[in-house]
């Protein structure tokens, strides 16, 4: 494990400037820091003819060069001497548990990109000076993007032992990248610290007998980088000192020394597995502005492979989508999604979450009347004075058939069927599908209240196919007289005003219990009275426990068991039934509604809390888990009963699993599942706070939050149930162009398919335009346990792409040429 060469040992001095762009401040006091900064060490370079810097982010580059031309010519060229080593590879240094796989591959994309565009080159060595932990598949998503090396911070040793400061990590492919965790000190030191550092680094160097030693100087969080002291005391210690050669260096530097040194006969060793945890209380956070990343996360990349199947078929002009994923990519950011920055900067980021959503909504709907116009799409013809049927496009983003249950809601005329006004229920209407069949549906409860005793909007719900990566359309219309179709198997109902029942499963809740019941095969899905909600005690900081106290991510102190004081059936079926279930505790209150559908092996639940606590943490109880597979950035890994824990999108055991479109921590405690919903801690804050204390600063979350969740057998295929929750199909109300049956077909069917995987277990990540623009990136990860070779057809012919190996993430692009499509293994950050 030694890396000494036969020679004195060697310390890699790395200047850096760890910036955090959002934390304490706001994203423009951040960016412009950013470009003092760098002019502050341009200024020293030009002191110090040996020093050398490092510079990750092109978030930052990119402000520098825009608003300050001058610094940015200085910073070129020493970039160009080799003196100012660009690093990170990203668009900013993003958390490295919470972001979505895509997302993490979208921040290497980005910042690539605009390294090569702008400097000619791109960095080699992935630098996370900050991050809270590190999910199991970053070497899985760093090696697919080209990167060969990665330095960090945390967790520290005390945290996570490591045998050796540089080692492999090996991802679930086999896949490795080459890594430094900093051995002594941090990224940042004391404007005095630097003999102190040195003389630790000395000591550090002869007992574990490293050769090469890397260590971080720069005062480090709001910029700043080397100070000129900190320079002087290098100088003075290194003349001290002559046994060590002290040298300015960078990453390129350090790697590069540990690369020779292996080459002479080094021994790294080689981790497996995830790098976690530390700052546990990230997990959980500013769930206000969580719920809505996350919402963004799935709303622009639904649209982005739908528009780009859609495209490249010739289908719709490609989507914009710029300046969603520029919101998605900086709220990435390692203080912004784990939670840990000031209210005033909350504000403002949430705010940009929004620009992401209303973009990438405006995009789908634009892709999806580009198709619906090349599109057959007919209704029958009305009668006198009659309304035509209102049609509809549905685009399916997943690369599998959707089959399930889907929502319309239109109005039947321009204005109000008043001749039927008291009885609604003689308005009938007629569903039809893209074959033109009528099909069975269920009327639910509109989204608003007027009109309620005079027909005018109708809202249903009926049984849907949509191929694979492809558009269905469905119409509905008010027809005087329709028949009513009935449903095979149809047997949703509700036994009683407090249980609701569909196929194998049944739902009930009492007023006055503490738990929910769910019922499969008559058999309990949970153990114990089934799903509940308590409230425990949670006094820590932003980050949870800054020294991993086991109290912050142990919780183990109740402060309430909610019960249940409202029940109420809202949907009887025949194809879906629901049920309202209200748990209650003394300042706050949990909504859950229960759905059943027709063929659908799990039970679906929306969620609306309405939060007013103080140091306190609401969680559900799932009783019959003592261990499950947690889907986390770039894979997947199986953990017990180990505390806190972030997951992205599901929770599976063997018994049954838990997926949500929001939530992010889990614990596994006294044999049950429990996901954290939401935590009141304070904005920014280190310290413990009881409830009552500082009753003036505002407690984190207060209000209402929602977010949707489906729990289902533990061999459900989760793939599916946890990507259809977060991306269900799109839909956008369409023109007709021709009566049913009158005229010859003009244009594409109402029912096709652009992309469909084969291979159950093969998980559809992306498909996008390539950043350079030619062709596209269709980007896959093997879920399954063996190698498999991807099948796929894309625009109704076999595509080519080889095998994967088990959690091996693989990236293709796809180019068109006179004889049809090729696709080409490339990088993540094509």
């Amino acid at each position: 494990m030694p890396s000494r060469p036969a020679s004195r040992p060697v310390f890699h001095l790395v200047p850096n400037a760890h910036l955090d762009p959002v934390w304490l401040w706001d994203w423009r006091e951040g960016l412009n820091q950013g470009i003092a900064t760098c002019k502050s060490v341009l200024d020293l370079m030009d002191e110090f003819p040996a020093l050398t810097f490092i510079r990750g982010e092109s978030a930052i580059y990119e402000h520098v060069k825009a608003r300050d031309p001058e610094t940015w010519k200085r910073l070129a060229k020493r970039i160009k001497e080799g003196r100012w080593d660009v690093v990170g590879g990203t668009y900013i240094q993003p958390d490295h548990n919470l972001p979505s796989t895509e997302t993490l591959f979208r921040l290497y994309a980005k910042g690539q990109a605009w390294f090569q565009a702008n400097l000619g080159k791109t960095a080699k060595s992935a630098w996370s000076a900050d991050p809270f932990g590190h999910s199991m598949g970053i070497p899985e998503i760093l090696a697919d993007c080209g990167m060969e090396n990665l330095a960090f911070s945390r967790p520290q040793e005390n945290l996570f032992s490591i045998p050796n400061p540089a080692f492999y990590w090996e991802g679930a492919s086999g896949r490795r990248i080459l890594c430094y965790r900093v051995p002594v000190g941090w990224y940042g030191c004391e404007r005095d610290e630097i003999p102190r550092r040195l003389d630790g680094a000395l000591k550090y160097s002869a007992e574990k007998k490293q050769g090469i030693m890397g260590l971080f100087v720069g005062l480090g969080d709001h910029g700043g980088g080397p100070s000129r002291r900190q320079l002087l005391d290098v100088q003075a210690w290194a003349k001290a000192h002559p046994e060590v050669e002290v040298r300015f260096s960078h990453l390129t530097g350090l790697f590069s020394a540990l690369r020779a040194a292996e080459k002479a006969g080094a021994k790294y060793p080689v981790i497996k597995g995830e790098i976690n945890y530390c700052l546990r209380g990230c997990y959980a956070s500013v769930a206000r502005f969580k719920f809505p990343y996350r919402k963004a996360e799935a709303e622009v990349l639904r649209t982005e492979s739908a528009a780009a199947a859609l495209s490249a078929a010739g289908l719709a002009a490609k989507a914009d989508l710029g300046a969603a994923w520029k919101s998605l990519t900086f709220n990435a950011f390692h203080d912004i999604i784990p939670g840990s920055s000031i209210e005033r900067a909350y504000e403002d980021q949430i705010a940009s979450n929004g620009v992401a959503i209303h973009q990438a909504q405006g995009a789908a709907n634009d892709a999806l009347l580009d198709l619906a116009r090349k599109i057959d799409v007919r209704v029958p013809e009305p009668g006198a004075d009659q309304p035509s049927a209102i049609p509809f496009v549905f685009f399916n983003p997943h690369p599998w058939p959707y089959r399930g249950m889907l929502e319309m809601e239109a109005s039947m005329d321009d204005r109000p069927l008043w001749a039927h006004r008291g009885k609604p229920e003689e308005c009938r209407i007629e569903l039809r599908a893209p074959d033109g069949s009528l099909r069975p549906w269920q009327r639910i409860e509109s989204e608003s209240e007027v009109c309620l005793d005079i027909p005018w909007r109708r809202r249903i719900v009926f049984p849907a196919e949509i191929p694979a990566m492809g558009w269905a359309v469905y119409s509905m219309g008010w027809v005087e007289g329709a028949r009513q179709v009935t449903a095979k198997g149809a047997d949703a109902g509700a036994p009683s005003p407090e249980s609701i029942r569909c196929g194998a499963w049944a739902v009930e809740a009492k007023a006055g219990g503490e738990a929910v019941s769910l019922m499969r095969d008559g058999k309990p899905l949970l153990d114990g009275k089934g799903l509940g909600a308590i409230v425990v005690d949670d006094p820590w900081g932003s980050w949870g426990g800054m020294g991993e106290e086991k109290e912050s991510f142990d919780f183990s102190t109740l402060l309430e068991t909610w019960k249940i004081d409202g029940v109420e059936v809202l949907e009887k079926g025949p194809l879906r039934a629901a049920l309202w279930v209200r748990f209650c505790g003394k300042n706050s209150r949990l909504e859950l509604t229960f759905r059943l559908e027709g063929g659908r092996d799990a039970v679906d639940l929306e969620a609306r809390v309405f939060w007013n606590e103080r140091g306190a943490r609401l969680k559900l109880v799932l009783p019959g888990m003592d261990e499950a597979r947690f889907d986390v950035p770039g894979g997947e890994i199986d953990r017990g009963a180990v505390g806190e824990v972030p997951a992205r999108r599901q929770v599976v055991g063997k018994r049954f699993g838990f997926a949500s479109d929001s939530l992010a921590s889990y614990e596994i405690k006294d044999g049950a599942l429990r996901p954290t919903i939401v935590r009141a801690s304070r904005y920014a804050t280190e310290k413990r706070h009881a409830a009552a204390e500082q009753p003036w600063k505002p407690a984190v979350d207060a209000g209402e939050l929602r977010f949707r969740a489906v729990l289902a057998p533990g061999g459900a295929d989760w793939t599916r149930l946890a990507q259809e929750l977060e991306k269900p199909p799109l839909v956008a109300l369409c023109p007709y162009k021709k009566w049913s049956g009158k005229g010859k077909a003009a244009g594409l069917p109402p029912s096709a398919s652009l992309l469909f995987l084969e291979n159950p277990s093969i998980e559809f990540s992306a498909l996008k335009p390539a950043e350079d623009g030619k062709g596209f990136a269709l980007r896959l990860q093997n879920r399954g346990r063996s190698a498999q070779t991807v099948k796929a057809v894309w625009q109704g012919k076999p595509l080519k792409l080889g095998a994967l190996k088990p959690l091996e993430l693989g990236t293709w692009r796809l180019v068109k040429s006179k004889t049809g499509w090729t696709a080409k293994r490339d990088k993540g950050i094509s």
